[in-house]
């Protein structure tokens, strides 16, 4: 038995320990989780980084009955609750053309209108005050202009952040 089908069997054990214990740090790891669906599959899954290398089933088989504690059959006890912990943590996707999807997209997109008309709302109420603090410092006298418009611009600020504007534009 070649000592790297030993190693790889020996990572693979950890591998599955760690998917079990932490499945949120290999839900993007798409290849992982159709390596785990068939056993062939799962002894042929390698990964470099990892320091796995694939091997075949009956090799692995051999390996991991050398190596894991319980032989292959904790093996594939593990790789079994690994896969079912990873599906349990990814949504199955949703039919795109089903009635019931196409009422949540709908509703989805109703809510997002609702909420972009609120935010026109606040952003047509920050111009038109805007605009009456210009106008106001527009009537005041030259010497007054800058001490008006430094306590007019701090107003503004107060009112992005209290309309919740201020994602937009930095604020002091």
């Amino acid at each position: 038995m070649k000592s790297t089908n030993l190693h790889s069997a020996t990572k693979k054990f950890e591998l599955l320990i760690d998917i079990i214990n932490r499945p949120g740090d290999y839900l993007d790891a798409v290849e992982l989780r159709n390596a785990l669906t068939t056993q062939s599959k799962f002894s042929l899954y390698s990964d470099v980084s990892l320091d796995i290398t694939g091997c075949h089933l009956n090799t692995f088989k051999q390996a991991t009955n050398a190596v894991v504690p319980g032989g292959f059959k904790a093996m594939e006890h593990n790789r079994i609750k690994a896969a079912a912990v990873l599906t349990e943590k990814i949504p199955p996707k949703e039919r795109t053309d089903t009635v019931r999807s196409l009422k949540s997209k709908v509703d989805e997109l109703k809510h997002n209108i609702r909420s972009l008309e609120a935010h026109i709302m606040r952003l047509t109420y920050l111009q038109r005050k805007t605009m009456e603090k210009y106008k106001r410092i527009s009537d005041l006298p030259p010497n007054q202009i800058k001490l008006a418009f430094e306590k007019d611009l701090d107003e503004l600020y107060s009112l992005m952040r209290v309309l919740d504007i201020s994602d937009f534009w930095t604020t002091k």
